[in-house]
């Protein structure tokens, strides 16, 4: 096997002004399972962001691929990647589905089937499959 080609980090996407936070910070903060995504994930996040304004997703402030790094065993290279977003505080929908009154529950169901039409008014014809028609990733 040759030489191996160090890590670096390879930026994909960042709005004005945001610092990226440095690889090695981000593996040795508690958090740092958090933050490694697909690819895929901010350019979707993205894509809505830009084509249905009135869906609400995480804003997308940055994401960048980090590596490569080796597999142990085969040697394979992979990467990891990066996503940063903001926060919004708040409980998840699932946790309080049971608190809601028949009326919230219905205002909740109305919005969600509106995002779901919206959503559906994004260009891109009959196309299933990944953002960029990039092949899988698993």
């Amino acid at each position: 096997m040759g030489d191996k080609e160090e890590a670096k980090v390879d930026l994909k996407y960042s709005m004005a002004g945001f610092t990226l936070p440095d690889p090695e910070t981000i593996y040795a903060s508690p958090f740092h399972g958090w933050v490694i995504y697909r690819e895929n994930e901010a350019k979707a996040m993205i894509l809505i962001e830009k084509n249905a304004p009135n869906v609400p997703v995480l804003k997308v402030l940055a994401y960048y691929r980090y590596g490569p790094h080796y597999k142990k065993v085969s040697g394979d290279p992979y990467f990891d990647t990066f996503i940063f977003r903001e926060y919004v505080e708040g409980d998840r929908l699932k946790k309080s589905w049971g608190k809601y009154d028949e009326k919230t529950k219905r205002r909740v169901a109305d919005q969600l089937k509106t995002h779901l039409r919206d959503l559906r008014q994004i260009p891109g014809g009959s196309y299933i499959g990944s953002i960029d028609h990039g092949p899988l990733k698993i």
